[in-house]
């Protein structure tokens, strides 16, 4: 999510600076018209030539749904094009051009689309705003003089002003809008539910915005908008820490819905997380999958999510060992940056995942041969400082009886920040001598067998906000710790405290933490004055951000006393301060 949220930002960004590159024609597109998408590679800052094959991807906003399309572009002179015919209710379009190893960040166009009588269909204002925070209110505004009825643009209008309001001016501004929509709407339409919903979770009032949720189960158990207030509660429970038995009754609800709609997008959206489940039904997976295949046969992503839901199962292995086969030779082939990952990183990270499945199930079978290769080819692929694939590599030469062998795996998941391979290396110590007595030397300096060649850290000149000034040239001797983070991303700021904490056990030793934030000056300043974060803070850091090749967030990056990269780590928690103290200690000892 954190990653979507990032890149719709810089969609946008890159939109309003290029948009020379791609256009959509006609300029005012029409229900029952030929929509024509152009992408120019003799343009000024195209990345693609004419003799690429280039994808051309929409996202098509419907009065009642969102689709995903993609076509190849054919050649027409020095041009790329695709064209689609207009379907009534289509009200935005926005496409994005890629190939199958790369894609145009500066080349996104979008437009709004109009009804035969000349006005924008419903939502299209909407989708406007969305990414317009210098005119959003216009936006809104033309938005419910077209469609006064359209009362779900309120939570869009108020999800943009939470990140230019708080505390109390946003209070105020979403109680007003409440309390006008409460006295001039009639009945309880499904829109209406769905923003005072949405406007109670912002306002902190769990248990109103769960009353109002209960309603939509009840009255419009089917709906888009209810599918969409379920996931806005799972993600502002995670965001505001909510307690209480609410997450848990949600959580709930969530489950019957897609039991009840298993083909919907909003059922495959969440078969991920819930594929690593064990106590999410095998059944209901399996039902969302295997229509999901039906539907898009070379989308990685369902071959990915049933697999993994057997294996975590202990269910149906050899079928879990074809799936995950299928699943890896489609993303090696590029087919996911087709349905849901533009920008590649999403293949990255799931290219590696996928051998590791497929090692952990031949290791099931005790095929351990096949399974030493599928996990050798994860680590080959691996981009994150991960100690997973090392675990399962210690249980395959222990299944193979080479103990030694096995004693360098765990060593190298202890490197990488595994409590589980410190144990099972003190397990291992204390049967070879009889007792742990060396132990922590032994762990101090034993070196990594085959480990990878660290790269060199992007040397980089940052000022922090209270005017230090830090490069890395000279902060060698001492390990620097990186956080990429932005104020709009909930993950980032819950692991905060955790990382405070880090802070101050090793306030005395030479190690240097460097918060790189993409947010502006002001921003940050105005974010501080009511969370503490104790890092040193750097604002406008996409720069460097770009230089570390950071696509989502949280990252930590953390560089040893030589100025190497030794750690690579996305996505954090309330408890990333035990994963990255136990690096900083191997790195701080050499």
């Amino acid at each position: 999510m954190v990653w979507a949220i990032v890149f719709s930002a810089l969609s946008f960004l890159a939109w309003n600076s290029y948009a020379q590159i791609a256009k959509i024609g006609p300029d005012e597109p029409k229900w029952g018209e030929m929509l024509t998408v152009i992408y120019d590679p003799s343009a000024p800052n195209a990345k693609f030539s004419a003799t690429d094959r280039v994808y051309a991807i929409g996202w098509l906003y419907f009065i009642d749904r969102t689709e995903t399309v993609w076509a190849e572009m054919r050649g027409f002179r020095n041009l790329l094009m695709h064209k689609l015919p207009i379907e009534d209710g289509l009200s935005f379009v926005s496409f994005y051009f890629i190939t199958m190893d790369d894609w145009d960040s500066r080349a996104v166009v979008s437009k709004m689309v109009y009804r035969p009588d000349g006005v924008p269909g419903r939502g299209a204002y909407e989708q406007m705003m969305s990414s317009r925070d210098h005119d959003y209110k216009e936006m809104f505004a033309k938005e419910m003089a077209s469609y006064p009825e359209n009362y779900a643009a309120y939570s869009t209008k108020w999800s943009i002003e939470t990140r230019l309001y708080d505390g109390d001016s946003l209070a105020s501004i979403i109680t007003q809008d409440m309390d006008k929509l409460s006295a001039t709407v009639e009945g309880e339409p499904v829109g209406y539910l769905y923003s005072l919903s949405y406007g109670y979770l912002l306002l902190k009032q769990e248990a109103k915005s769960r009353e109002i949720l209960a309603k939509m189960m009840k009255q419009y158990p089917s709906s888009r908008l209810t599918a969409r207030a379920l996931s806005d509660y799972k993600y502002q429970a995670y965001a505001q820490r909510i307690g209480g038995e609410g997450p848990q009754v949600v959580k709930e609800w969530i489950w019957v819905t897609i039991r009840r709609y298993p083909d919907t997008r909003f059922a495959r959206g969440m078969s991920s997380p819930l594929s690593s489940q064990e106590d999410f039904p095998l059944e209901t997976m399996e039902a969302i999958c295997t229509e999901w295949i039906e539907d898009e046969s070379e989308n990685p992503m369902p071959y990915y999510n049933l697999a993994r839901a057997y294996k975590v199962h202990g269910k149906n292995v050899e079928e879990a060992a074809s799936l995950i086969e299928k699943a890896i030779e489609f993303t090696h082939k590029g087919k996911l940056r087709l349905y849901e990952d533009i920008s590649g990183s999403l293949t990255e990270s799931l290219l590696p995942d996928g051998y590791l499945i497929l090692a952990e199930l031949w290791v099931i079978q005790r095929n351990y041969t096949s399974a030493l290769s599928a996990v050798e080819t994860a680590q080959a692929l691996e981009k994150e400082t991960e100690p997973e694939s090392y675990l399962v590599e210690a249980q395959i030469w222990r299944g193979l009886s080479k103990p030694s062998r096995m004693e360098s795996a765990y060593v190298e998941a202890w490197h990488r920040g595994s409590q589980e391979a410190k144990d099972s290396l003190e397990v291992l110590h204390q049967r070879t001598h009889g007792s742990t007595a060396g132990f922590d030397e032994y762990i101090r300096t034993v070196p990594a067998a085959g480990q990878k060649e660290k790269p060199a850290a992007p040397s980089f000149q940052v000022v922090s906000l209270d005017g230090k000034q830090f490069d890395l040239e000279s902060l060698r001797g001492k390990v620097v710790v990186l956080n990429f983070w932005f104020i709009g991303c909930a993950p980032c700021r819950i692991e905060i405290p955790s990382l405070n904490k880090l802070v101050k056990a090793y306030e005395k030793k030479a190690v240097v933490f460097i918060a790189i934030g993409l947010n502006d000056d002001d921003a940050m300043r105005k974010f501080l004055k009511e969370t503490e974060f104790a890092y040193h803070i750097i604002p406008n850091g996409s720069g460097v951000a770009g230089q570390f090749g950071v696509r989502a967030f949280p990252t930590h990056v953390i560089i040893d006393k030589h100025g190497l990269i030794d750690t690579r780590l996305t996505g954090g928690g309330e408890e990333i301060d035990r994963k990255l103290s136990a690096l900083i200690e191997r790195l701080l000892g050499t």
